[in-house]
């Protein structure tokens, strides 16, 4: 699901890999993208709203999404994005989280 819901949108980034798996007892959503350096602050957004969207129809709820991205300069690191998903779908589909909030307590970058 996706795949498809990230071809409807030109602007959207492009998806290089999309895994699901468990860790520690907790589902892990895992996207890896390759961003473009001009529009990363609102191609993150897009990615974890993607996230958000898709997965608050599924039966067992997510407990955290993971993106990493890939720059397309080579001097730039990829980073890591962990981010809370019950507040995350919270901010993005339900806006009962305010968006300080959410970038104080659901979300964190780490250089990879």
């Amino acid at each position: 699901m996706i795949p498809r819901y990230f071809a409807r949108d030109h602007n959207s980034p492009p998806l290089n890999r999309v895994r699901i798996y468990g860790e520690n007892g907790k589902k892990v959503f895992h996207l890896e993208i390759s961003i473009n350096r001009t529009r990363y602050e609102g191609q993150i957004e897009y990615v974890l709203g993607a996230m958000a969207s898709v997965c608050r129809y599924a039966n067992r709820p997510f407990d955290k999404f993971i993106i990493i991205t890939e720059p397309n300069n080579r001097q730039q690191d990829s980073e890591i994005i962990e981010a809370k998903a019950r507040c995350t779908i919270d901010y993005f589909v339900f806006n009962r989280v305010k968006a300080d909030r959410w970038k104080k307590d659901c979300i964190s970058i780490s250089s990879n």
